[in-house]
């Protein structure tokens, strides 16, 4: 297992907040933050194999968002001005978009990291809400 340091980054990095994982965990939010403070008890075994996977999940979307722009290039001919990503102001308004079941903090987490995916390889982004123009159903996280 890794440092406090890096379970809070991953668990940053992938978007879920302590209360999310304290839930998902059945501990207190207080707990959470323990694990994430040098006086307190290290995170436990299955705090770190969520996360890990939350973090698996992560990569595995941002391979088959990499893939599916490979595919509208493709089909297209050329480049595309710029892939719009979807973003969420609220669970609300993520559960109105008629997405899955989870957390639409750990979604647009997995959209930043798409985004940075697609500006490593030179495209550019832009971003819609669901309730804007240019929003498009895209596959579920």
């Amino acid at each position: 297992m890794g440092s406090r340091a890096e379970f809070r980054a991953i668990r940053e990095r992938v978007g879920a907040s302590r209360q999310f994982l304290a839930d998902k965990l059945g501990v207190a939010e207080r707990s959470v933050k323990r694990w994430e403070d040098p006086r307190y008890a290290e995170p436990p075994q299955d705090a770190w194999a969520l996360l890990y996977g939350m973090l698996e999940s992560q990569r595995r979307m941002i391979d088959s968002a990499l893939d599916l722009a490979e595919d509208m290039i493709e089909k297209a001919g050329r480049e595309p001005a710029a892939f719009r990503l979807n973003y969420y102001r609220s669970q609300n308004q993520y559960e109105i978009a008629g997405r899955d079941d989870g957390d639409y903090n750990i979604a647009n987490a997995n959209a930043r990291a798409v985004a940075t995916a697609l500006d490593a390889m030179g495209y550019s982004v832009e971003w819609a809400y669901p309730d804007e123009e240019g929003y498009t159903d895209t596959p579920r996280n």
